[in-house]
């Protein structure tokens, strides 16, 4: 056992200057911790900061390039703009060219057209002749056949009178007419 030979005062007094150093030396590592933290986001906000500077630069490049396209979204537009009015112009005109053609693809070889009126509104108007009755409803079903054509109307078909010598071969000819309603919706498609 050791004998302590200064006063409790003292004793006590030292015991409360470590206490008090070692309060003020954790005092200090929390304050350094604290710095390093502080130092820490900021280094972050600087990065963040950079970071996005880098961002608004490449978004005002962006900006120039969208700027150089939007010449050409305004030029489609402009092109819309003008298909549009052509199809308004068009939508009444009626694909002449399509409908003469699919009739001389459609036609039998057992006739022959006399007279061919078109009109816009009210169809097409035919006469001719053919071999027999067969013939002529065998075209009328091919008239249906074609897009653009809602009805087709037999208005008149008759045998010819015999001219002739032969006599019996030349009474198998008939004569017809007839009209071709066009579809409203068909009309100034298929060009």
């Amino acid at each position: 056992m050791g004998i302590n030979l200064l006063p409790p005062e003292i004793i006590e007094k030292r015991e409360s200057e470590k206490r008090l150093a070692l309060i003020l030396f954790f005092i200090s590592v929390y304050i350094i911790l604290l710095l390093f933290v502080y130092l820490g986001f900021q280094a972050r906000i600087i990065q963040e900061n950079r970071r996005l500077s880098e961002l608004k630069i490449m978004n005002e490049e962006l900006n120039k390039k969208i700027a150089e396209f939007k010449v050409f979204q305004e030029r489609k537009d402009a092109i819309e703009r003008r298909r549009s009015i052509i199809e308004q112009a068009l939508s009444d005109e009626v694909s002449w060219y399509r409908i003469l053609l699919e009739l001389s693809l459609l036609m039998p070889r057992e006739m022959c057209l006399g007279s061919l009126a078109a009109d816009n509104l009210k169809g097409i108007d035919m006469s001719g002749d053919a071999r027999d009755y067969f013939t002529v409803a065998k075209w009328m079903v091919r008239l249906k056949e074609i897009p653009e054509v809602s009805n087709v109307w037999l208005n008149n078909a008759a045998r010819k009178a015999a001219t002739g010598a032969a006599g019996a071969s030349a009474s198998g000819n008939v004569s017809f007419s007839m009209t071709v309603e066009l579809k409203s919706s068909q009309i100034g498609q298929g060009r």
